[in-house]
């Protein structure tokens, strides 16, 4: 489950057979997940029909591939690096056997950490009437991976400032 804060407890489901199945199942699970990197693992029982293991990560806001790799029959985890910070990514395996692919269980989701966002750009501030002051500024180049949900205005008198620093 997600929701503004982030996301929940990763859980996995049992492996599940379906008919025609070309390989056995795998279980998915999310062992580490920072603000760049993830680190997958998974079960699957030997099978010499089993050549290799196709892994993905899916961007899910595009759900476009992020990255996938091949990796050895013998492997049971591997590590993504260079993700975004703040955004949902999904990982699923899929076993390699001769005829391809077998199909792959329920892929498990994680977020990664949002950084802090980058400071805001073009700030102005300017006298708009008596004891008056209009402040302005663009948002951050960077919003560190998650939405800008407010900004920390501050007024300083600047003598009391310049009184404290001397």
């Amino acid at each position: 489950a997600l929701n503004g804060v982030g996301a929940s407890e990763t859980r996995t489901s049992d492996p599940v057979a379906t008919r025609g199945t070309p390989a056995p199942q795998v279980a998915v699970t999310l062992e580490e997940l920072d603000d760049t990197s993830a680190k997958i693992s998974w079960v699957c029982p030997r099978d010499k029909a089993v050549l290799g293991f196709l892994v993905r990560c899916t961007d899910v806001r595009g759900e476009s591939i992020v990255a996938q790799m091949e990796v050895d029959p013998a492997a049971w985890s591997c590590e993504f690096e260079n993700l975004a910070p703040g955004r949902v990514y999904r990982f699923e395996v899929l076993p390699k056997v001769r005829r391809g692919t077998a199909p792959v269980l329920p892929a498990v989701e994680g977020r990664t950490a949002a950084e802090r966002p980058g400071a805001p750009e073009n700030l102005l501030c300017q006298v708009s009437g008596q004891r008056q002051l209009r402040a302005t500024w663009s948002p951050p180049d960077h919003d560190g991976g998650t939405a800008v949900l407010g900004y920390d205005v501050r007024l300083y008198d600047a003598r009391q400032v310049h009184d404290q620093l001397v």
